[in-house]
């Protein structure tokens, strides 16, 4: 029932929540769950979504990502790599909240050669090279984590 759910919960539109509602699929985007405000919100770690949209174990997963990748790892790689070429852009991750350390990352990333970029681990490492803020560069790293595991154990 509509009226069983508590509003405040959701960092998600109000038409996504009707969507889990009403449908058996939730359908993000790549950026939705893996940067950003939504992204870093604990309500919406892929372990809370998932249970609060399951609907048992004989139908499909309640959350579909629409990704760059097949892979969220690949992915997130492909956040900051060209895919026709493997040469590093320039990406702004909007899950890093001060402006200046997110410049500082995105210029960084833009400079450095692709061949130190080969997991996601590497992209918090330059994070951490340029002095973005430990605990945010720590919450970036769970989510990421959380969201990876999640779908290498089929929830996703």
């Amino acid at each position: 029932k509509v009226d069983d759910i508590n509003r405040n919960q959701w960092m998600i539109s109000p038409e996504s929540a009707l969507d889990a509602i009403l449908s058996h699929t939730i359908v993000l985007i790549d950026t939705q769950v893996l940067d950003g405000g939504f992204f870093l919100d604990p309500k919406n770690s892929p372990t809370f979504l998932f249970e609060e949209l399951w609907r048992g174990k004989s139908l499909v997963s309640p959350i579909e990502i629409r990704a760059r990748s097949s892979s969220l790892e690949d992915t997130i790689l492909q956040f900051v790599k060209r895919p026709a070429d493997g040469s590093m852009k320039r990406f702004s991750f909007s899950g890093i909240y001060n402006d200046q350390e997110r410049l500082l990352a995105a210029d960084e990333l833009s400079s450095i050669d692709s061949k130190y970029v080969k997991s996601w681990k590497d992209i918090l490492q330059i994070f951490r090279k340029v002095g973005v803020n430990q605990t945010n560069v720590d919450e970036i790293e769970a989510t990421w984590k959380q969201w990876i595991e999640a779908q290498k154990k089929g929830n996703i």
